[in-house]
């Protein structure tokens, strides 16, 4: 938790209480541990969501990895996952 706390903290303040500190921590993480893809899925309108998308377009360079950000309403609609999982193979081959 130390670790996914201080690779979230170079992005947004510890002191920010909620998971978004540690949603970015975690990206952070998997792409220095050699991940193609991060799938950051948050329920439609959901704040943290809304916040951690925000901070991922900003901060490219440090997560090492592309992160796909999707909001899910239930719908069964993964389109965009999927053109994103296309990517991640191309990336790995």
């Amino acid at each position: 938790m130390d670790d996914i706390m201080r690779a979230g903290g170079a992005l947004l303040p510890v002191e920010f209480q909620g998971e978004s500190v540690v949603t970015i921590g975690r990206a952070v993480l998997f792409g220095e541990r050699g991940a193609d893809l991060v799938v950051n899925c948050a329920p439609f309108g959901c704040m943290h969501g809304n916040i951690t998308s925000a901070v991922f377009e900003q901060a490219k360079d440090r997560t090492r990895v592309p992160v796909v950000n999707v909001s899910y309403d239930g719908t069964g609609d993964n389109s965009v996952l999927g053109a994103f999982m296309h990517e991640a193979r191309r990336r790995r081959a």
